[in-house]
């Protein structure tokens, strides 16, 4: 009996979960309230951590500005190239290429702040914080609307809840899986529905034809197909990483060199998302080109 009940409060709590994502904010998040820096909140870091980690979030912050700016010039730049009635193919490539570098950039300068928090955390600690995969999870949200960004706030509130409640509960290892596998249906809800949000803004904005629309889905269909080996490989990382930091002979270089094939196959995702936009510009008029987003959209697509 007591299983049925923990089983349908599980349940009832998911149904109060509705669709958002985890990428609402900005992309650098140096506070401990967001994105994966909510779990450095239960890790009962003491006062020297706490000060020693908000030391490595300022100096990523810092070293993380100049990148941004390159990114933001480039993307001035290649909105004018997109303008155009004849478009400049060689030059959008050299600037699409460094917008891809200094993402590539921004990745490893994370990477090297989160080794330097894992080593200022002890066994215990680095056995519940979040691998390097989820530490990348905080990407700026690309529509600036406040009722959108406010809704998807509430809804990743409402996902930690119910991580919160299952670690209150004492689940056996079949609830365990359960709980797994509902959370994991309710964050492939919020992809989609992301997903769908960023389609429907291209169509929108653009006011695509319906054979520009069926162009456009065939494209991101056959990305998706492509993808999914990266993603699998991705996925087969992050248990590398999880191993590593749950073991208590904890090996840096170890994990360093892990997080680096893991930002080999982001880099893959990155080339898949340039061809993804270069193919999709060809299906846009002149006219819709100028109105068009840069391949930062692309780049940041659920």
């Amino acid at each position: 009996m007591k299983k049925v009940l923990i089983v349908l409060l599980l349940i009832s709590l998911i149904g109060l979960i509705t669709v958002g994502g985890v990428y609402a904010g900005n992309f650098i998040k140096s506070s401990f309230k967001d994105g994966p820096f909510f779990y450095l909140r239960k890790l009962n870091l003491t006062d020297e951590q706490k000060t020693k980690i908000d030391e490595i979030l300022k100096e990523l912050k810092n070293k993380s500005e100049k990148v941004l700016d390159e990114i933001k010039k480039n993307n001035e730049k290649e909105k004018e190239i997109i303008s155009k009635e004849v478009l400049d193919v060689n030059g959008l490539n050299l600037i699409v290429e460094s917008q891809i570098k200094n993402i590539v950039d921004l990745l490893y300068l994370k990477k090297d702040a989160y080794l330097k928090i894992v080593d200022v955390l002890n066994n215990e600690q680095r056995k519940i914080f979040p691998t390097f995969t989820f530490f990348l999870k905080t990407k700026p949200f690309i529509f600036k609307n406040e009722k959108i960004s406010e809704f998807m706030e509430k809804s990743d509130e409402r996902v930690r809840n119910l991580i919160r409640i299952g670690r209150r509960l004492n689940l056996n290892d079949e609830q365990k899986e359960i709980l797994k596998e509902m959370i994991k249906n309710e964050y492939k809800r919020k992809f989609e529905f992301l997903h769908k949000i960023e389609l429907r803004f291209l169509i929108k904005k653009l006011d695509l034809t319906d054979e520009q629309i069926l162009k456009l889905n065939e494209l991101l269909k056959d990305e998706r197909e492509k993808k999914k080996e990266y993603l699998e490989k991705i996925k087969d990382n992050n248990s590398k990483q999880r191993e590593i930091l749950n073991k208590d002979s904890y090996d840096n270089e170890n994990l360093s060199k892990t997080i680096d094939e893991y930002l080999t196959l982001e880099s893959g995702i990155l080339s898949l998302r340039k061809n993804l936009y270069y193919e999709y510009l060809k299906i846009l008029t002149p006219e819709q080109r100028k109105k068009s987003p840069t391949s930062l959209f692309f780049f940041y697509l659920k």
